[in-house]
């Protein structure tokens, strides 16, 4: 996937994205759920690019390498880290359109919810049509595009 062109604010001056996510490349979901943040980062705001790419997990030394076949990351340019279900109500401040959505973590519980339910998703995923781009469903895969077996 390509890197979109830096967005560029009113006085035509362009700005670098303000957050990259980071998100597994070889998961369908996670695909199709990246090109519906495309479509809301009207502002250009998001930096989108997968695990897999080149040079992700060196750009990112702070990030365990097995966090991001764990959640999607979310990192800010100053380099403050989001995961998992925290990093879905971080896009929300972050996208225009996640004002509607924003409320949802107010409710009492409700992040403890979306961690457990973004966790067991995430776990899970390979078994729901998230498989390698061959199409098998028996496990991830690696950056070199190996397949691993799941755990």
């Amino acid at each position: 996937m390509g890197r979109p062109p830096p967005a560029r604010g009113r006085e035509g001056i362009r700005i670098r994205a303000s957050h990259t996510v980071v998100f597994d490349g070889a998961c369908r979901v996670c695909r199709r759920f990246v090109e519906a943040l495309r479509r809301w980062d009207v502002d250009r705001s998001l930096e989108i690019v997968p695990s897999q790419g080149s040079g992700v997990k060196d750009r990112f030394p702070w990030i365990p390498p097995e966090a991001f076949d764990a959640s999607i990351q979310v990192v800010a340019a100053d380099g403050t880290t989001w995961s998992g279900a925290a990093a879905l109500e971080r896009l929300l401040h972050v996208l225009p359109q996640g004002r509607r959505f924003r409320w949802i973590f107010r409710i009492p519980f409700a992040r403890r919810l979306a961690e457990r339910a973004y966790h067991s998703f995430a776990r899970n995923r390979h078994r729901m049509g998230c498989a390698g781009e061959r199409g098998d469903s028996g496990g991830r895969r690696g950056p070199e595009g190996a397949g691993m077996p799941d755990a």
